[in-house]
C-alpha cells in the first residue's frame, strides 16, 4: 500500500512540473519568433528542448476571461501573459500597458528564439549548472541478506533549467530592464538571487 501511495505521489510531482514547449511569433507579421515552456505553475522563455533562457519567470495565477493568466518578469519587464485556452494565442500585456499579440506557429527547421540564448556558466558562479546527475547505489547486507537501494537522479528544475537561480536577475538579486536601462530591485527572488520555484536547489523532487 505505501509503494503504490508513493507511486502515485511520484507521478503527480512529475505530471505537475510536466513541461510543453510552444513557439510564437507576433500576429503582425513581423516576426520575434520564440519558444515558450509551459508547465502547470509557470512559463518561461526557453529553447525548443524547454531549457530556461534565464530572463524571467511568470508563474500561473488563474483562468481569466476565459484565458489562461500567468505573471511576473520577461524581457518586456513586469508582464502578463495571457494565453488561449488551447495556447494558439498569446497576447502580453506589460505594465506600461504595451499590448503584443502572438500566434503559435510550427517552428521554421533550426529557429532560435529571438529573446536570447541559453546563457552560458560562467567561473565561480554561486549556483553552478549540473550537467549530469548521476546515480547513486547502496548496498547493505544484514542477517546474511543484501539489499540495494538506487537514488533516482533529481529531475532539473522547470523554472530556472536546474541552475538554482533567479531567473529574473541570474542570480545578482536585481534586475535590468532590457529596453529602458533602469535597474530595480528584484522583487522575484527578495533579493536572494535563488529561484523561487525550486529555491535555489535546481531540482524540484
Amino acid at each position: 500500500m505505501k509503494k503504490l501511495l508513493f507511486l502515485v505521489s511520484l507521478f503527480a510531482t512529475l505530471f505537475s512540473y510536466a513541461q510543453t514547449v510552444y513557439y510564437y511569433e507576433l500576429s503582425n507579421g513581423k516576426g520575434d519568433g520564440h519558444y515558450i515552456a509551459v508547465t502547470s505553475k509557470s512559463c518561461y522563455d526557453s529553447d525548443s528542448k524547454g531549457i530556461s533562457l534565464n530572463n524571467g519567470l511568470r508563474l500561473y495565477k488563474g483562468e481569466q476571461n476565459n484565458k489562461k493568466l500567468f505573471s511576473g518578469m520577461s524581457v518586456y519587464g513586469e508582464a502578463s501573459y495571457y494565453f488561449s485556452m488551447d495556447y494558439s494565442s498569446l497576447q502580453i500585456v506589460t505594465k506600461k500597458g504595451e499590448k503584443y499579440s502572438y500566434v503559435r506557429k510550427t517552428a521554421p527547421k533550426g529557429a532560435i528564439s529571438a529573446h536570447g540564448n541559453i546563457p552560458q556558466q560562467t567561473p565561480g558562479s554561486p549556483y553552478p549548472v549540473p550537467t549530469t546527475y548521476p546515480t547513486t547505489t547502496t548496498t547493505s547486507t544484514s542477517g546474511g541478506y543484501t539489499s540495494t537501494t538506487t537514488t533516482t537522479p533529481p529531475r532539473p528544475c522547470s523554472g530556472c533549467g536546474g541552475s538554482g537561480m533567479c531567473t529574473m536577475c541570474n542570480g545578482k538579486g536585481w534586475y535590468k530592464n532590457t529596453y529602458s536601462g533602469d535597474i530595480y530591485n528584484c522583487s522575484s527572488c527578495g533579493g536572494s538571487g535563488r529561484c523561487r520555484v525550486c529555491h535555489g536547489k535546481g531540482h524540484c523532487n
